[in-house]
C-alpha cells in the first residue's frame, strides 16, 4: 500500500497524564502496528536480565511500569508473577482481554503506591515518557516504595542523550487479516533533556482509509543523570550494560 509522501504537519502535544490521552485514539491499532512478535526478543532479554538481578529462588513477584498491551508482561509471566500498570485505560482493557490470566492495572508510574511489595520493578521503553527530571525522580520514588531492601530495579529507555540520533525517521508496513497500514515515525530533539516522538499511521480497513497522528514528548537524559537519579531514589546502581536493545540500568534497593 502506497499513499505517497506522509506529512507530519504542525506538532501537537499530549497531556501530562503519562500520555494517556494520546494513546486512546490508537489503542485499537496498536496490536497491528506493534504486534506481540515485535516485542518478544526484547522481552526475553529483559526476563534474562531480571533473572540475573534477583537471587535464585522460586517465582518472584514483578511490577512492570508502562505495560501497554501486555506483550512484554506475557513473556515475563513465564518466569515471574507479573502485575502490569499502564496510564491508558484503553491499553489496560485490551491487555486484560488478550492475557486474561495476567494482572493489569491502570495507574501513573510517577505516583503509583497501591500494588504492595515486589521482588523487582521493571520499566522499558515506556520509561521514555518521563519527560522531565522531576517525572523521572517521582517514578523512581514510586518504584522504590514497592520494594523491600534488596529488591531489584531494571530500566531500559529507548534512548539516552549520548546515543540519540536527532531527526531519525522510520517507515514500516503492517497487515493482519482485515487491515493494512503504513506508519511513519520521526524523533526530533526539543531541548537538552527532551525530544518529540511523532507517529503517523494510515490504515485501510474494509476499503476505508483512516489516519491517526500522535506526538509524545519524551525525556532524554545522559547516563550520569540516570545513575544519579537512581542513587538519589535509594538504590545501589549496578554497572551500566550496553546491549543490542540499548542501554540497561539495573540497581538494588537499599
Amino acid at each position: 500500500m502506497d499513499f505517497g509522501l506522509l506529512d507530519f504537519g504542525p506538532a501537537r502535544y499530549p497531556s501530562t497524564a503519562m500520555q494517556r490521552d494520546e494513546y486512546e485514539p490508537i489503542a485499537d491499532l496498536w496490536d497491528l502496528i506493534s504486534p506481540a512478535a515485535d516485542h518478544e526478543p526484547e522481552a526475553r532479554a529483559v526476563s534474562d536480565w531480571l533473572a540475573e538481578l534477583l537471587p535464585a529462588g522460586g517465582r518472584r513477584r514483578v511490577l512492570e511500569l508502562g505495560s501497554g498491551l501486555g506483550h512484554g508482561a506475557a513473556v515475563l509471566g513465564e518466569r515471574f508473577d507479573v502485575v502490569g500498570v499502564d496510564a491508558s485505560p484503553a491499553m489496560v482493557e485490551r491487555a486484560r482481554a488478550r492475557y486474561p490470566d495476567l494482572a493489569f492495572r491502570e495507574g501513573d508510574m510517577r505516583s503509583l503506591r497501591r500494588e504492595g511489595r515486589f521482588a523487582a520493578v521493571v520499566a522499558y521503553d515506556a520509561i521514555d515518557h518521563l519527560a522531565t527530571r522531576d517525572d523521572l525522580e517521582r517514578a523512581l520514588a514510586a518504584a522504590r516504595a514497592h520494594l523491600d531492601p534488596g529488591g531489584g530495579l531494571l530500566l531500559k529507555p529507548v534512548d539516552v542523550a549520548e546515543t540519540f540520533e536527532d531527526g531519525q525517521t522510520a517507515r514500516d508496513d503492517h497487515a493482519d487479516a482485515t487491515r493494512e497500514a503504513i506508519t511513519v515515525s520521526r524523533v526530533e530533539r526539543v531541548t537538552e533533556t527532551s525530544y518529540d516522538f511523532a507517529l503517523l499511521a494510515v490504515v485501510r480497513e474494509k476499503g476505508a482509509l483512516r489516519s491517526e497522528r500522535v506526538v509524545h514528548r519524551c525525556g532524554l537524559f545522559e547516563v550520569p543523570a540516570w545513575l544519579g537519579a537512581i542513587a538519589d531514589a535509594g538504590f545501589d546502581p549496578w554497572p551500566v550494560l550496553e546491549t543490542e536493545h540499548g542501554i540497561l540500568f539495573r540497581a538494588t534497593a537499599l
